[in-house]
């Protein structure tokens, strides 16, 4: 899962590689990642899976774990159509 950086408004964002997901069920996505942001903090991502590729807005929902495994669940709250890569 990627982060999109679009804070200099251009028209093709900046993609950044910072998640490692553990896991997705339903709209709730369990991912590692060595930045830990707020909860309830958006998030502009691009999930990529079997050949597909969405965008999504994610909403930072918890953060479990012991402080060296840190899992970050995030809420898939607004997705675009997946489209084939």
């Amino acid at each position: 899962m990627l982060l999109l950086d679009d804070l200099d408004d251009s028209a093709k964002p900046d993609v950044i590689d910072v998640f490692d997901v553990i896991a997705v069920v339903g709209d709730v996505v369990r991912a590692r990642s060595p930045l830990l942001f707020e909860i309830g903090e958006l998030l502009r991502v691009r999930v990529e899976h079997d050949g597909t590729v969405f965008d999504a807005v994610a909403r930072v929902r918890a953060h479990l774990g012991q402080d060296d495994a840190r899992i970050t669940e995030l809420d898939l709250v607004d997705r675009s159509e997946p489209r084939t890569v």
